[in-house]
């Protein structure tokens, strides 16, 4: 809840329990009995004890928050930086391209070869059975070869930590595969990242120019 309406809570409880007070105390002078009922004064109190608890969560969380920062500052001074000047760590994965033969890492059969296939190959595909990554009898365009490059996944984030970017990948192993690791990339020409990254190294009472 925002601050503000927190503010608008507390008023609108504060001022309904002074006019019910109010209130009460004028029938009670003149002696009527034409007022509210008892309980009509429960209705502010309830709106003022709900605005406290809710500020009271707020000041909890921000203290959590600010212990969290704290000790993630000391993780990233205390972690092996890699002779790296600002590190920050993302997701690497092996991602296949097509090249020359020269350069290959592999041959993989084209998912569209059927029609290129030798009559043996095409009798183990009948059969159900995984077709070989090479075969002298298919035609050569049945095949291409491919080289591993690492190339950064950045759909998942970046991290301050090779820790917390490790936790990561392992959590989600069954999507990522077997090749997925963290990476650690420099943000020393990015003015914002070394500007956060100072920010951090500070609130755990570190030095920042550690991180140079």
């Amino acid at each position: 809840m925002s601050p503000k309406l927190q503010e608008f809570l507390k008023l609108c409880g504060g001022a309904g329990l002074f006019f019910t007070l109010i209130t009460a105390m004028e029938n009670t002078t003149v002696g009527t009995t034409d007022s509210w009922p008892k309980w009509t004064w429960l209705i502010p109190l309830a709106l003022l004890i709900v605005s406290f608890a809710l500020g009271l969560a707020g000041k909890l969380r921000d203290m959590e928050e600010k212990d969290y920062i704290k000790e993630l500052g000391a993780k990233m001074a205390a972690q092996d930086k890699l002779s790296t000047s600002y590190p920050f760590w993302v997701v690497m994965r092996d991602v296949e391209h097509p090249t020359s033969s020269d350069y290959s890492d592999g041959r993989k059969r084209r998912e569209d070869s059927w029609k290129l296939t030798c009559d043996n190959c095409r009798a183990l595909s009948i059969d159900g059975a995984v077709l070989p990554d090479d075969c002298d009898d298919c035609d050569e365009d049945c095949f291409y070869d491919y080289r591993s490059v690492g190339t950064p996944d950045l759909e998942h984030g970046v991290f301050f930590t090779q820790e917390a970017c490790a936790a990561y990948i392992k959590a989600r192993s069954y999507a990522m595969g077997l090749n997925a690791h963290p990476y650690a990339f420099s943000a020393y020409f990015s003015v914002e990242m070394k500007a956060v990254m100072r920010h951090l190294l500070e609130q755990g009472d570190t030095n920042p120019d550690c991180y140079r």
